[in-house]
């Protein structure tokens, strides 16, 4: 009992068909009955080369690759510093300001398995707090205000920075924007203690135009000038707010 009897008894009556294609010159004879095909390649009545030694039914998962996916870890917006620290880990389909999905193949691993990524992370060091520190007035900053001021939270300039009111200085570690004084003087005595005379900063926190266009709300702008980007809250939509 042939392929074709056992067709017949399981009640499949498809018929098999003889077709052909033309490929560079090369004519393809194609013999295909249910559960398999039988090639032939030919030019003229000789056959030059067999395409397939066999082709019959087969049953089971067929391997596409060996290597797995790159896989987005939770909903949301690409960002540039999540996909930089991603690179490694194999070819990305996608950059940065991109909406992805929870479960969408994002590019291919590097070794075998799908690796879920965090490709929407945001820079830790900028990112954690939601909320500023704002200059209270302009002027130029001062040790003795930046010195009480970076305990409320990390600093974007250092001391004799000229600021201006709305600028925005530093992060705040409690939610909500803070107004600060960062440019008061301390006050002119004969007496001086040796904690007085010794400041210690830590160092201002550096970010990039990336980092500013990524954290920036509805109500703050980011300024560009040949000799530095600063960002600040915008007034008019301050004003509205009140």
């Amino acid at each position: 009992m042939d392929s074709n009897d056992l067709e017949r008894e399981r009640g499949i009556t498809i018929l098999s068909k003889n077709t052909s294609i033309t490929y560079n010159d090369t004519k393809i004879n194609i013999i295909d009955t249910p559960g398999h095909s039988d090639f032939g390649a030919s030019r003229g009545t000789a056959v030059l080369n067999t395409i397939f030694d066999e082709y019959g039914p087969r049953a089971g998962d067929i391997s596409t690759r060996d290597l797995g996916s790159l896989v987005a870890f939770e909903d949301g917006t690409t960002t540039s510093y999540a996909l930089s620290s991603s690179q490694g880990r194999g070819q990305l389909f996608i950059g940065p300001g991109v909406n992805v999905y929870k479960g969408q193949p994002v590019g291919i691993h590097q070794r075998p398995g799908d690796l879920s990524l965090n490709v929407c992370k945001k820079k830790d060091s900028l990112y954690v707090y939601k909320s500023f520190k704002v200059a209270f007035e302009d002027g130029t900053t001062t040790s003795y205000a930046l010195s009480s001021s970076q305990g409320r939270g990390q600093l974007f300039i250092g001391p004799g920075v000229d600021v201006y009111k709305g600028q925005i200085v530093g992060i705040h570690q409690r939610p909500g924007d803070l107004s600060l004084n960062v440019c008061k003087k301390k006050g002119a005595t004969n007496i001086r203690s040796k904690k007085e005379q010794t400041v210690v900063l830590d160092t201002p926190l550096d970010y990039s135009l990336d980092d500013c266009i990524e954290y920036v709300q509805e109500d703050e702008l980011v300024e560009i000038t040949p000799q530095s980007i600063r960002m600040c809250k915008n007034l008019k939509m301050a004003k509205k707010a009140r």
